[in-house]
Formats: C-alpha cells, sequence, structure tokens
C-alpha cells in the first residue's frame, strides 16, 4: 500500500478514513465497474460482454466441429458397409458359387 492510502485500521472504524482514501477508493471501485460492465459513453462494453460473446462463439464452433465429426463417421460407416458389400460379392465369385 502506498503511503498516501496508510491509515489506522486497528479499530476497524471506517469513521477514522481520510476522505482522500474514501474517493481514491470511489474512483478505484468506479474503474473496475467500468471494466467489467464497460459504461455508456464508449464502445467498450466491458469484460462480462467480451466473455459473453468469447462463450458464444466457442458454442457456435463446437456444434461445428461435431457436425462434421458426425458427419465424417456416417460417412465412413456407410462406406465400410458398401466395400464390406463389395469384397463378399468379391469373394462369391471367385469361389464360383
Amino acid at each position: 500500500m502506498s503511503e498516501k492510502l496508510k491509515f489506522n485500521m486497528e479499530g476497524k472504524d471506517m469513521a477514522n478514513v481520510p476522505d482522500s482514501v474514501l474517493l481514491h477508493l470511489q474512483k478505484d471501485v468506479a474503474e473496475i465497474k467500468s471494466a467489467l460492465l464497460g459504461n455508456e459513453y464508449s464502445s467498450h462494453r466491458g469484460l462480462i460482454y467480451r466473455q459473453a460473446c468469447t462463450e458464444k462463439n466457442l458454442d457456435a464452433v463446437t456444434n461445428k466441429v461435431n457436425k462434421i465429426l458426425w458427419t465424417a463417421a456416417g460417412i465412413s460407416a456407410a462406406v465400410s458397409v458398401i466395400f464390406g458389400a463389395v469384397m463378399i460379392i468379391v469373394n462369391i465369385a471367385k469361389s464360383g458359387i
């Protein structure tokens, strides 16, 4: 803590806190709130909004990857069935039945 912010906290009495310290704490809380929630004066929407957008984009990418994986699994299953059927036909044709 800087020298400017040091004060006596032994009695835990907030009435003894200097006004300059309280003003500094109010400004810090306002800055933290602005960083988290954004403010109405700028285009900055805050960390919480950015996190929500990131989670939404992550869900979209995850769904797309899952669709690709399931499509690939379905295609490979169909190809393996067709290949198996062709191999059975070839084996039957070779054996002369």
